[in-house]
């Protein structure tokens, strides 16, 4: 179950970062990737203490996984945009303008 895991984490990552997130990037693979398994571990945590929070409260299994799910697609989603595939933000640097020339 592990290797299935990591596997589909694996692919997960790879098409995220060429078709969901495409566009220039400077960091690395390797430091993508690394911010990758902490969200995912952090999504893991997070999607444990929710489901039990909302079970407890009183929430059906079946709406409670459901709420969390989308919670936490949508945090997944805002975090890999913002933060690990996020493209450094380059301010554009305005040239000189240059003399006129007589002819």
């Amino acid at each position: 179950m592990l290797g299935a895991r990591l596997l589909s984490a694996s692919v997960n990552f790879a098409t995220n970062r060429r078709f969901v997130f495409d566009r220039p990037r400077t960091s690395r693979t390797g430091q993508a990737a690394r911010r990758y398994a902490a969200l995912a571990a952090s999504l893991l945590t997070l999607n444990y203490l929710l489901l039990r929070t909302l079970t407890e409260h009183g929430l059906a299994a079946l709406p409670a996984k459901l709420a969390t799910e989308l919670v936490l697609v949508c945090l997944s989603y805002a975090v890999q945009s913002r933060f690990v595939f996020a493209s450094a933000r380059r301010v554009p640097v305005e040239e000189p303008a240059r003399p006129l020339q007589r002819r």
